[in-house]
């Protein structure tokens, strides 16, 4: 089968045309065309001997990873899948993957992350198990990594920064990943010690709007049945995720926020702090006006609203959850018993605070 391979690639070489079919300002340069082809040729032949001496060697996920890279950075994308038919593991990992890579990198990952979303789907099977929490456990314990470096694939590919949507549809659609498999990590208890927890999912992800690309991978993900009442590690579900993104840097973003309630997000959802969805829209009335048409409850939540609008100052914020029938007279209240920390932070601040209507 490799040497097969090797013939193709050569004949191809021998019949390449590479700068002798370009535009026509170009085509009487056929000194330049060859040096082109020369040096296309000399670089492939190169490649061609790497995999070679590789092939021969133990089949192992780190050298995969770097053959793999260095194939697509010379553009020699059809070799790639052939490799599995050698024996080589794609969805094994490594620690030691190309720069750039996620901590426990496999050879998925890497095409998932650089969008090779043809490749992926013919030497991706197997994938869905860094969807399995108990498992990607058992590999960090068995190889003394890091919690959370065993990583499903699906968030990666959501937080890429050029186009992915065809990668995320061949990993849901093709390879049948999980679409709610969330990212781990080890953070620190209020009370002391540490604590393994889980983190983003994909949705939360795509909420925050980081990319132009990624409000149709979010509908993708939402047309197929996405949790939109998945919560991170501090007890965000995506729709304040997308507030709290929109709020800072992302001003017109309001289709997130839409697609989320549209597909069934709680306005009335609140944080390990206690605080709702309507919190983290006090800065924009069109927000506040848009959650309450969802049945946002305007005195819900640890820290009413009002008082986050009067603290920002923003009288057409107070106005707005005024006219929405927010209380005035509702104090801070205090934090859920799982987070002690907050009361002797804030609830001193507010808690005798009284406002009475003009």
């Amino acid at each position: 089968m490799f040497e097969e391979l090797l013939e193709l690639e050569k004949d191809q070489i021998k019949n390449s045309k590479v700068g002798e079919e370009e535009s026509s300002w170009f085509k009487p340069n056929f000194q330049y065309s060859r040096i082109r082809r020369d040096a296309f040729a000399q670089a492939t032949n190169q490649v061609l001997a790497t995999v070679k001496e590789i092939s021969e060697q133990p089949k192992n996920s780190t050298g995969l990873c770097e053959l793999v890279n260095e194939l697509l950075v010379l553009g020699h994308e059809n070799i790639v899948p052939e490799l599995k038919t050698l024996g080589w593991d794609f969805v094994e990992f490594t620690r030691h993957g190309p720069a750039g890579a996620s901590a426990a990198c496999s050879a998925t990952h890497m095409l998932a992350d650089k969008g090779y979303s043809h490749i992926l789907e013919r030497v991706g099977a197997g994938v869905t198990q860094y969807d399995d929490i108990a498992w990607a456990k058992s590999m960090e314990t068995e190889r003394n990594y890091n919690v959370g470096e065993v990583k499903p694939i699906l968030p990666g590919a959501c937080a890429r920064a050029l186009p992915n949507l065809p990668v995320v549809k061949v990993l849901v659609e093709k390879l049948g990943v999980d679409i709610n498999a969330q990212l781990r990590s080890h953070s620190y208890r209020p009370r002391g010690g540490y604590q393994d927890q889980v983190n983003a999912s994909s949705l939360h992800i795509l909420a925050a709007a980081s990319h132009w690309w990624q409000f149709e991978a979010l509908e993708f993900l939402l047309e197929r049945g996405a949790n939109t009442e998945v919560r991170n590690e501090i007890g965000e579900t995506p729709l304040h995720v997308a507030l709290t993104c929109m709020n800072e840097t992302r001003k017109d973003n309001d289709r997130f926020v839409e697609a989320l309630l549209k597909h069934g997000a709680d306005p009335n959802a609140a944080d390990q702090d206690g605080k709702t969805c309507l919190y983290y829209a006090t800065t924009t009335p069109r927000l506040i006006s848009l959650l309450v048409e969802r049945g946002a409850n305007v005195n819900g939540g640890s820290k009413p609203p009002l008082i986050e609008a009067i603290e920002n100052q923003n009288l057409d914020v107070v106005q707005c959850l005024l006219a929405a029938g927010a209380d005035v007279n509702l104090p801070y209240a205090q934090e859920p018993p799982d987070n002690p920390t907050w009361a002797s932070r804030n609830a001193s601040k507010f808690s005798k605070i009284r406002i009475s209507p003009s």
